[in-house]
């Protein structure tokens, strides 16, 4: 028997937070998923990701006022990240830009790439960052992530091309973001 597509999933308890440089093997997991399940949303190839040396991965994660990444965790070990989002300041701009967004499928719809954003935001702003811009492609299969970056306040400010991949630019002002600190 089928199962039905409108069945409820399971709810589970999650935290987001700040990746560490030792959640390097989660967030190499995850972002080696997101590669081959959907390589044309995300700005790097798979086949480099599978070349990276352990110590890149790590670096990735390394505390740096210009650049971090936000993991929704349950469990631990190497499959605790179900969702993870990434974002670097750009220079002399006071802006942050968000990368690499991506949930594993069967945790989908349970709000996690919402808190994960979410945490983005708070921790950009609180990094004194006034606005936040992503990329997002205009694929059919990316209109619910369009949709979820609309309802989180991001309006489009631009369009590109990026190997033959048309992408809308996505833009949002943080003064309405609760300061963390």
């Amino acid at each position: 028997m089928e199962e039905s597509p409108f069945r409820k999933k399971e709810r589970i308890p999650f935290t987001v937070e700040v990746a560490k440089p030792e959640d390097w093997r989660a967030y190499r997991d995850i972002r080696i998923e997101a590669l081959t399940k959907n390589p044309e949303a995300f700005g790097a190839t798979l086949e480099d990701a599978l070349k990276r040396k352990d110590l890149g991965w790590k670096f990735d994660l390394s505390d740096s006022n210009r650049r971090f990444y936000v993991l929704a965790k349950s469990g631990s070990g190497i499959s605790a990240a179900k969702s993870v989002a990434g974002a670097f300041e750009k220079e002399y701009e006071k802006s942050w830009h968000i990368i690499g967004v991506y949930t594993r499928e069967e945790f989908r719809g349970q709000g996690l790439s919402r808190k994960v954003i979410e945490k983005i935001l708070a921790e950009a702003k609180n990094k004194g960052g006034i606005k936040a811009t992503l990329n997002v492609t205009e694929n059919i299969e990316q209109e619910p992530a369009r949709k979820l970056y609309a309802d989180l306040g991001f309006s489009l400010i631009g369009r590109m091309e990026e190997d033959g991949e048309p992408y809308l630019i996505m833009g949002k002002d943080l003064s309405d973001i609760k300061d963390e600190r």
